[in-house]
């Protein structure tokens, strides 16, 4: 009850008039007693090698700047006799209350190390056996300190000594005329790491518009509205929207030449005017949700997006919105009945084919930009909509070519459209029966799509004239511990599959295997890659998938036995794997043979342990699983040797991962191929996890070497959870940003470490912006790893958001054979964690394989 009540005080101090310095209340008069105190404590170390000798200052400071404010600064300072000296400062925020003897300390940017509370005895704060001892605050402090604490509208910045700046409170930020009437720039503090925390509704107009600002981390949930200019000529190359943001102001991202990716949240409402004109925008689909109704001139100019998706819902699209280097929209365009206006030179690329919907009012001159000789227009509209004198322009001279493209109309509309300029244009004028103004209008001919379904796809499998024979239950066994359910057949385990997607989840119920099942023979040819077109082979059904929300909640040992044959061609797909989705334990099984493709959550075991819930019918069987009662979610002793494929959230044993418990003694052989958040083991783990991976092994090669993969890892791509004495040998196929050989981008969260942790591949990515052992640091500790020595590859990539780098070793293939170091390693294993051993190659080995 008391940090509740502290916590609110904090939050009354950021959203009040005042700030820590006025107390009616009398909360924090205990705090007078370190008001204006600075405490100090230093520690040193060396080290020795074969040809040179270390020398290691640390020195921690914690100021208490305010009554209620504290920062506290870490500086370590090298000295090697053969490279010289370095150093390395980090400064974090807080707010404090002293209790008795007891300092609380609640972290306002990022949670620093194990200091949370200390102990205040005379003249020294200590926490366990560390004393820091009491020193003068100087103004001359105030240059590390920097933090303001008063209101920015809603919001508090806070800055430290590497550029970092946290904007931080409930609400939006202030807008301003220009980036130099910033409170940042006023103060000389001019960031180039940028921290916007949950809370934070907008970002301010012209905030962040610097060239000096290149990373940016944004709040996953509260964000609202990106303001004018907000980040205009910026230098990020990347930024992940809230999926709440409704507005992109205009010019928002405007001449950020180096920004490459970027998300289209689910919420959005409107894009402003020139929003992402000027960027490096390069991406293989732009997909809209039905939430927004307009997009501003130039909001795209010179994306090269190879698809546009729009749902029902937009309503204008204006003047230029996507014209770029007519290398962009790829073979179709199709518009939504919702459209009333598109503007001039809205749509540049080499499509050949182009479908308006039946609300359309009005269409710019030269609305269409297309660099093909020839092309179908479908217009499902029987009056007139009110258009330029020409249409349909080539790019290079902008001369009109309707008379090379056949216009669709609806039945009995051709009269009316051949009477009209610039429809008379057009090579021929076709009267459509698929064409009717209360149809979707969404593609304007009879092969007209259907939005991708699992569940419908699973009935379409379930009823595939390949599909084997389905056993009318299992061969023995009750289901109970002492008598599992077992299944020693490929009916069988089409049974179970089924049974699942019934609606029968084996709530506390106990599965085995009872021989090697085959599904399918030489689905993977000796490259790991599909033997033939897949025509030849029985598709599977993954075992629990989402809509509706059946998962599998039992336990499933595989017992050793082998499934192989596996084939699931889900390019479009979601939740693919031997198993779909589960809230259950799967343990002691191999995959073998097997091919899985999915669009996300794709893994080779199991897609994801994800537990959001779709339709309208939640399983009794299932509701103490929601509620976080009764849930023992592990995946251990697991080896797949299938090939994996998706876009996103791909991973070798899970794809995504959500309350999860552990993962230990799992083992990817095979191929995992994704373009973000890949890994051997675990593709991505939610932030709320608290799970861990534990003695783990990859040796497949992870990521694709055809595309700018990012957040790539040989045990886990991108994650909120402990990773702890795991080996990777494979090669991480990766060109993008934060690629790593354990982890891609290890997220902050609490108590999250890695450590003990070994890899032996020294090829991962593009070595500038990857990490032998994790490519992007974001916020925890990182320590105790060993890597094989590759030049110009650092332990880490990058370290953000108070993340600890240290005592990782990079190490030749003689040092890692000496017997010496497999002592080491097994010198910091833990309960619970395999011991290692020699290799057949000499180089070490997890003992559990």
């Amino acid at each position: 009850m008391k940090v509740r009540i502290f916590l609110i005080a904090v939050l009354s101090c950021f959203l009040g008039s005042s700030c820590g310095e006025k107390d009616p209340l009398g909360k924090f008069i205990a705090n007078e007693m370190l008001r204006g105190t600075k405490w100090i404590t230093t520690d040193f170390d060396y080290s020795l090698g074969d040809d040179y000798v270390g020398f290691h200052e640390q020195t921690t400071m914690i100021v208490f700047h305010s009554l209620t404010d504290g920062a506290i600064h870490y500086a370590n300072k090298d000295i090697y006799s053969d490279v010289g000296s370095s150093i390395t400062e980090i400064v974090e925020h807080f707010n404090y209350e002293l209790d008795g003897t007891d300092v609380y300390l609640n972290y306002i940017t990022d949670d620093f190390g194990e200091i949370h509370q200390l102990k205040l005895e005379g003249n020294s704060l200590s926490i366990g056996e560390c004393r820091f001892e009491k020193s003068t605050f100087s103004n001359s402090d105030r240059e590390w300190v920097n933090s303001v604490c008063g209101k920015s509208a809603s919001c508090s910045w806070y800055s430290n000594v590497n550029g970092g700046l946290w904007i931080v409170g409930e609400g939006p930020m202030a807008d301003y005329d220009s980036f130099s009437s910033t409170p940042w720039f006023v103060n000389h503090r001019i960031p180039n790491k940028l921290y916007v925390k949950e809370g934070v509704t907008k970002i301010g107009s012209y905030a962040f518009a610097n060239p000096s600002i290149g990373q940016v981390e944004m709040p996953d949930k509260s964000l609202k509205e990106v303001g004018a200019s907000a980040f205009q000529g910026s230098s990020i190359s990347q930024i992940w929207l809230s999926q709440r943001t409704e507005i992109i102001g205009r010019d928002a991202f405007l001449n950020c030449k180096y920004l490459k990716t970027v998300n289209v949240p689910d919420n959005i409402v409107s894009v402003g005017d020139g929003a992402f004109s000027g960027t490096a925008l390069n991406v293989l689909h732009l997909d809209f949700s039905a939430s927004l109704k307009q997009i501003g001139a130039y909001a795209y100019e010179g994306c090269e997006a190879s698809y546009l998706t729009f749902k029902e819902g937009v309503q204008d699209i204006e003047n230029g919105a996507f014209l770029g280097n007519f290398c962009g929209i790829d073979k179709e365009l199709v518009l939504p009945n919702s459209l009333i206006t598109i503007g001039a030179t809205v749509f540049g690329g080499t499509y050949n084919k182009v479908v308006i919907g039946s609300n359309i009012g009005q269409i710019g001159e030269k609305a269409f930009v297309s660099g093909v000789t020839s092309g179908h227009m479908f217009i499902n509209r029987s009056s007139l909509p009110v258009a330029g004198e020409n249409i349909i322009v080539e790019p290079t001279n902008w001369s009109p070519v309707e008379s090379r493209w056949t216009l669709h109309v609806p039945a009995g509309s051709k009269s009316l459209y051949m009477g009209k300029s610039p429809w008379n244009k057009f090579k021929a004028i076709v009267e459509d029966d698929s064409l009717g103004e209360e149809d979707s209008g969404n593609l304007g001919d009879d092969n007209q799509e259907v939005e991708y379904s699992d569940a419908t796809q699973d009935e379409i499998d379930a009823n595939d004239f390949r599909r084997g024979s389905v056993a009318s239950g299992f061969s023995k066994g009750s289901g109970t511990y002492d008598d599992p359910y077992i299944i020693s057949t490929a009916s069988e385990l089409r049974y179970f599959s089924d049974a699942v997607r019934g609606g029968e989840v084996f709530k506390s119920r106990y599965i085995k295997l009872g021989a090697d099942i085959v599904v399918n023979r030489e689905v993977l040819n000796d490259q790991g890659e599909l033997n033939g077109d897949g025509s030849n082979l029985e598709p599977w059904i993954p075992i629990g998938r989402l809509d509706p929300s059946y998962f599998f909640c039992g336990t499933f040992d595989g017992n050793g036995f082998t499934i192989s044959g596996l084939y699931c061609n889900r390019p479009e797909g979601q939740n693919v794997g031997l198993f779909g989705r589960v809230l259950g334990s799967v343990k002691n099984v191999v995959i073998r043979d097997s091919y899985f493709v999915g669009k996300e959550y794709v893994g080779g075991i199991v897609g994801t342990t994800r537990a959001n819930v779709i339709g309208t019918t939640i399983p009794s069987s299932l509701k103490d699983y929601y509620h976080g009662e009764e849930r023992s979610i592990s995946f251990i002793n697991c080896i797949n040797e299938a090939t994996v494929v998706g876009d996103s959230n791909v991973g070798g044993i899970v794809g995504y991962m959500d309350n999860l418990e552990q993962i230990s003694e799992c083992h990817n052989m095979g191929r995992i191929s994704g373009s973000k958040n890949v890994g051997g083991i675990l593709g991505k783990s939610a932030s709320i996890n608290s799970g861990q991976i534990i003695s783990c092994i990859n040796d497949g090669n992870i990521g694709r070497d055809d595309t700018q993969s990012s957040s790539c890892g040989g045990i886990v791509g991108n994650g909120y959870c402990k990773v702890m004495n795991c080996l990777n040998t494979g090669v991480i196929l990766a060109s993008g940003t934060a690629v790593g050989g354990i982890c891609g981008v290890i997220g902050k969260s609490t108590s999250r470490r890695i450590t003990n942790c070994l890899n032996l591949s020294s090829d991962i990515g593009n070595l500038a912006s990857s990490g032998a052992i994790v490519g992007s640091n974001n916020g925890v500790t990182v320590s105790y790893n060993y890597y094989l020595y590759t030049s110009g590859l650092k332990d880490v990539g990058t370290t953000l958001n108070g993340g600890v780098t240290k005592n990782n070793y990079s190490m030749t293939k003689s040092e890692l054979t000496d017997v010496e170091f497999i002592s080491k390693l097994n010198s910091r294993v833990e309960s619970g964690w395999s011991k290692w051993k020699i290799g057949l190659d000499g180089l070490p080995v997890l003992e559990w394989l």
